[in-house]
């Protein structure tokens, strides 16, 4: 978003904002004990039809893997009921390339699901190397999905690490930089109007991270 604006207004002034979320409201589950239930962001819904279909024409047949998971859309839950989602879901699906900063993968960062998500904008910045995916390739993404339900010990292992690296990012989306960030802006933008008299500084415009909800 920053730098599509900073294109657009060359002139102006931009600020990045950025979300936060409460990690004590999203508690941590480890992997250990997630159940087996893989929750979807009921965004990009042709996509992830395609990726369920795929998946539910092996169950059973090609493959065992998914044969005792129960798929989940995350659509209309409040927060309470989506923080308790996230930490009994193992997995994480978000196919949506249209939004800036996904809400929802910090919060499943947040309660260690392991996510599958299309490495494009934003989730370059904050999502681990191992949870994002070519933005066109479903057939990888459902051979990941497989992978992590059907995990033995030693990838179990590694999942765990990789969904305490990534809670400890998620950590990172705190009130306090937000805070920073926004008295940042604030502070510069109230010296240019100073400077200025009682006139606004020409062209201010802040860019911060879209959420999904």
């Amino acid at each position: 978003n920053m730098r599509h604006l900073q294109f657009a207004y060359p002139n102006c002034s931009i600020y990045r904002m950025f979300l936060s979320v409460d990690p004590e409201r999203f508690a941590y589950v480890p992997v250990e004990k997630k159940r087996k239930l893989i929750a979807c962001v009921d965004k990009s819904p042709e996509n992830t039809a395609a990726l369920f279909h795929m998946l539910m024409s092996r169950r059973g047949k090609v493959s065992d893997a998914l044969l005792d998971y129960e798929w989940v859309y995350l659509n209309g839950f409040a927060e309470a009921e989506l923080s308790k989602l996230l930490g009994e879901a193992l997995i994480l699906v978000s196919l949506s390339t249209v939004e800036g900063l996904q809400r929802t993968l910090v919060e499943g960062m947040l309660c260690g699901c392991i996510i599958v998500a299309p490495d494009y904008g934003s989730t370059k910045e904050f999502l681990p190397r191992q949870y994002r995916f070519p933005i066109d390739d479903l057939v990888v993404m459902a051979q990941r999905i497989e992978e992590v339900a059907q995990a033995g010990p030693a990838l179990r292992e590694e999942l765990a690490v990789i969904s305490r690296d990534a809670r400890a990012v998620a950590e990172t989306f705190s009130v306090q930089r937000q805070s920073e960030y926004l008295l940042r802006a604030w502070a510069d933008i109230m010296a240019a109007t100073r400077g200025q008299g009682s006139r606004p500084p020409a062209g201010v415009t802040c860019a911060k991270n879209q959420t999904d909800r």
